[in-house]
C-alpha cells in the first residue's frame, strides 16, 4: 500500500481539486452549448410554426371566402332566397 505523507497528501487532494474543477467547467460548458442548441432548435420550431399557422389562417379563410361566395350564389338561384333556419319535411323545425 502507498504511504502519503502529509505534504504528498495535500498535493494529491490539491491536484484531485483541480481535476474535479476542471472537469466542473468541461461539463458547465458542454452544458452551455447544449442549451444554446436546444435554444436555436426552439427558436427555428416557433418560426416554423409561425409559418404553418399563417399559411393555414390563409388557407382557412380562402375557403371560407369561397363558402361564403358560393352560399350568395346558392341565395340568388332560389326563389326566396336561402332560409335562415334549416327546414325540415312539413315545415318543421327539426331535419
Amino acid at each position: 500500500m502507498l504511504s502519503l505523507t502529509p505534504s504528498s497528501h495535500k498535493e494529491q487532494f490539491a491536484r484531485d481539486i483541480a481535476a474535479v474543477a476542471e472537469r466542473l467547467m468541461a461539463t458547465e460548458a458542454r452544458i452551455a452549448r447544449d442549451n444554446a442548441q436546444i435554444a436555436e432548435q426552439l427558436k427555428a420550431a416557433q418560426s416554423q410554426m409561425a409559418h404553418d399557422n399563417a399559411a393555414l389562417s390563409s388557407e382557412l379563410n380562402s375557403g371560407l371566402d369561397q363558402m361564403a361566395r358560393a352560399l350568395d350564389k346558392a341565395s340568388e338561384s332560389l326563389p326566396n332566397g336561402l332560409p335562415s333556419k334549416p327546414r325540415g319535411p312539413n315545415g318543421a323545425g327539426r331535419l
